[in-house]
């Protein structure tokens, strides 16, 4: 996405690995402008509505935020720090951000397997 000049944000549990060691995921979660899916044709968008998308890159998902939402573009734009991954310095998603991204009331695509992330998000970040 950096070679594309697509403005984004890693959020989600591999952001969260940058800050923590243990957390198994088995996705990536981004937040983007929605206009930007024309720069990433590998990404096959298989549902998608006016905040949110989630698709397959080979045979990774991807879950997409979209900024059209003031919440995604907010964190976008104030919960922005770089972490190194591996060789590659990644736009990563602040402490703060993981919170305020992961607290959307209502999301599209959450079904019974996801309610174990839901439950680790609890427990993160109770006191």
């Amino acid at each position: 996405m950096q070679e594309r000049n697509i403005d984004y944000l890693l959020v989600g549990g591999v952001a969260l690995l940058s800050y923590i060691e243990g957390r198994n995921t088995q996705d990536i979660d981004l937040i983007i402008a929605k206009t930007y899916l024309n720069y990433v044709p590998e990404i096959q968008i298989i549902e998608e509505n006016k905040d949110f998308a989630f698709g397959q890159f080979n045979n990774l998902r991807v879950d997409l935020r979209f900024t059209q939402n003031s919440l995604f573009d907010t964190v976008i734009k104030n919960c922005v720090a770089e972490r190194q991954f591996g060789e590659r310095l990644v736009k990563c998603v602040t402490v703060e951000g993981l919170f305020y991204s992961n607290c959307m009331p209502y999301h599209p695509f959450i079904d019974k397997d996801n309610f174990r992330e839901l439950a680790f998000m609890k427990t993160t970040f109770s006191y």
